[in-house]
């Protein structure tokens, strides 16, 4: 094995690992931390002994956490989805010997998409978890 493919086999691995490592980070950040507040409000909900609950606020933070959730579902399957691109192309950089052909091109830039679609919802999932954390404050210290 030339020194050239040598490289892009463990380029490859190494992309892979590292991919997958973010995945499982987003994975552990994003929807646990939406669905566990979501979860939260709705024990606050039942244990509430007001009158004056207030259940628009809970439930806008509600939605909003579930929002999150899927917006953080998304950043991981693009993340999977950007990780199975750059293996692919690494790959076929090593089996061909080189990066310039234009399959690989379509496949580079096909990663490209993807690693530009994991940013923005992950990034969107923890807004959404810091506007229902507001909204849920806001909503608790108004309350008799």
């Amino acid at each position: 094995m030339r020194d050239f493919e040598r490289f892009a086999s463990e380029r490859s691995h190494q992309d892979a690992k590292v991919s997958n490592d973010l995945f499982r980070a987003a994975a552990q950040a994003a929807i646990p931390i939406n669905g566990g507040a979501a979860t939260a409000i709705l024990a606050l909900a039942q244990k509430s002994p007001s009158p004056y609950f207030p259940i628009v606020s809970f439930a806008a933070a509600l939605f909003i956490y579930g929002i999150g959730v899927l917006l953080g579902a998304l950043a991981v399957y693009a993340t999977a989805s950007s990780a199975q691109k750059w293996a692919e192309r690494w790959e076929m950089c090593a089996l061909s010997g080189g990066c310039n052909s234009s399959e690989i091109k379509e496949v580079e830039a096909a990663g490209e998409k993807w690693h530009s679609m994991t940013v923005t919802p992950f990034l969107c999932s923890a807004a959404c978890f810091s506007i229902a954390t507001i909204i849920m404050a806001l909503a608790i210290l108004r309350m008799p």
